[in-house]
């Protein structure tokens, strides 16, 4: 039975991320109900099972939502394939059977778009989450998600556990440090800054021809709790934001910081997939008040919080 909100104990892997650190700030600006704990890698390491076993110990969870990930920009992904699947296989696997050995009402997991095939029919809806196989860009990354998922289905058949899980597309906000090397969003602030800053070009990797959804933190945030407390389908729900090119986003951020005669497009480094449109038509449908905030406001909130 699902413990009264008020009651409710909320544990947040990887809450010192992107997305921990919108969830902590939504929790606090709309009172919501229940005692969140948001933790980082300094805390536990949840490839270890001993120190998730000690994680869980600690604070009891009644509810979990689970962030915690390794993630890097998707070109350096294929490059370190073991490292990105053995660590998050073993951080899923932890995770996962500590929210079942300690009877977690509910448990929360993010997937990722990286785990729908290379080619789909546009947009995609979660009925085809593993219909073929993955880009060989994303592939370690996006294996390691389907087996989330597949896991999180696999408890609720067996033990009938309320393990459910939701499917953002490219996610942004603010984060603490910005990073060459991160997400697609996290990248192009941090090459705009340092443009800004030194004058030197910012580069983009691959033509900018590509189209991508961006999901704005702050909105899924609002989801990752709906879902909380409303769904239990074992089937993932797709979470989606405003769809614009590589180029557009490119330019977009370079505005903010009046780089834009900087910007240049390194077509050395691949493209993926030039169109990865979610379907958001499940989620509209549940939770009719849920509605995505514009890409350009999103990113100028974001951005004028950069220094």
């Amino acid at each position: 039975m699902q413990a009264e909100t008020s009651t409710r104990s909320v544990l947040v892997t990887g809450g010192s991320g992107l997305v921990g650190r919108a969830l902590k700030a939504y929790v606090e600006s709309a009172s919501i109900q229940g005692a969140f704990a948001f933790v980082s890698s300094s805390e536990a390491d949840l490839r270890e099972y001993g120190e998730t076993v000690q994680l869980f110990e600690k604070y009891k969870p009644t509810h979990v939502i689970h962030l915690a990930a390794r993630l890097m920009a998707g070109s350096d992904m294929e490059k370190s394939m073991a490292d990105l699947l053995s660590t998050n296989l073993a951080i899923d696997a932890n995770v996962l059977r500590c929210s079942h050995e300690f009877r977690v009402s509910k448990l929360v997991s993010t997937l990722s778009s990286f785990a729908y095939p290379q080619v789909a029919l546009n947009p995609i809806t979660e009925d085809c989450f593993h219909d073929g196989k993955l880009h060989p860009l994303y592939e370690a990354y996006g294996l390691s998600k389907r087996v989330l998922e597949t896991l999180s289905r696999a408890y609720r058949k067996q033990f009938n556990d309320s393990f459910v899980t939701v499917v953002p597309t490219n996610i942004f906000g603010r984060v603490d440090a910005y990073r060459d090397d991160g997400p697609v969003m996290d990248a192009f602030i941090s090459k705009a800054l340092n443009s800004a800053r030194t004058g030197q070009p910012f580069v983009c990797r691959g033509t900018g021809a590509p189209l991508r959804q961006f999901c704005y933190a702050p909105d899924l945030a609002k989801v990752l709790v709906w879902v909380l407390d409303n769904y239990d389908d074992p089937e993932p729900v797709n979470v989606t934001g405003e769809e614009v090119s590589i180029r557009e986003a490119a330019f977009a951020v370079a505005k903010q910081f009046g780089v834009e005669g900087r910007v240049i497009f390194d077509s050395s480094f691949p493209d993926g997939p030039l169109r990865r449109t979610l379907s958001d038509a499940k989620l509209r449908s549940l939770f009719a008040e849920y509605s995505p905030t514009n890409f350009v406001e999103a990113l100028a909130s974001v951005c004028a919080e950069v220094t």
